[in-house]
């Protein structure tokens, strides 16, 4: 318990008269600062929930990929220990993120970086690049159906077989030895029955773990009520099926 806590081992030592073990644990506190980095606003998707963060905005002056690297590097150097690339989709840049995850890795202390994406474009090249980052990296997938004709609508896609490859692609990234996480929007009448059906896709592709989030109505947008699915009804669906959810966090799953 103490080991998953944080705490490692640092001295063990046996006592012959006594005829015990002594163990001395340590835990080592780490600062962590996080920033995130929109690698661009596009999104190929139109989810029925989305933000549409920086869409609504004037179009924000375009930089040089060096442009952004000096930004993120001057952010580790001032202590920032995690960067997160988000969008839009930001696999939609996908040289930009290639060269960022190239130049970050060469800094003497690289930071952990995690990747927001949708899976959509998430190919064996891209893969391989995340795969050989020296850092600390992982990827925050998310997935809010368990099946393709949900996928469509809460996606508002209509490419056949989108889903599946969105599923495939998940698969790959953990067969290939990364952290996959999937985030999971609870919607009413659309997937909130599905929740153990969601942990159960998401243990068979081998995700670490899914998170389970509210949906996020925001001012202007109150019609959005409609799909709401409070974080309450869902602990108490896992409750159902998991052994000592309340061990958990809400809405974490692993």
């Amino acid at each position: 318990m103490l080991l998953r806590r944080g705490y490692r081992i640092n001295r063990t030592q046996h006592n012959d008269l006594q005829d015990d073990l002594e163990i001395t644990l340590l835990r080592e506190l780490k600062l962590r600062k996080e920033m995130r980095y929109a690698l661009t606003e596009k999104c190929n998707f139109r989810c029925l929930f989305c933000h549409n963060e920086g869409l609504g905005h004037a179009e924000r002056n375009v930089i040089s990929d060096e442009q952004v690297f000096n930004l993120l590097q001057e952010a580790v150097r001032l202590g920032h220990t995690d960067i997160t690339l988000t969008g839009g989709e930001p696999l939609l840049k996908k040289n930009r993120l290639q060269f960022l995850l190239h130049r970050l890795g060469k800094l003497d202390d690289p930071p952990n970086v995690t990747i927001i994406t949708n899976g959509s474009l998430l190919d064996q090249q891209v893969i391989e690049w995340l795969r050989d980052y020296p850092g600390n990296l992982k990827i925050h997938l998310s997935l809010h159906a368990t099946d393709e004709a949900t996928f469509k609508h809460i996606t508002q896609t209509s490419t056949d077989g989108l889903f599946h490859k969105v599923v495939d692609n998940i698969r790959a990234a953990s067969r290939a030895g990364l952290t996959v996480k999937v985030n999971h929007v609870v919607l009413q009448n659309l997937n909130h029955t599905k929740i153990a059906d969601a942990v159960d896709l998401a243990r068979s592709l081998g995700a670490s773990a899914i998170k389970f989030l509210e949906l996020l109505v925001l001012e202007g947008r109150e019609n959005d009520y409609v799909m709401y699915y409070d974080l309450q009804a869902i602990q108490r669906q896992i409750e159902q099926f998991a052994d000592g959810p309340h061990h958990l966090n809400a809405r974490q799953f692993r």
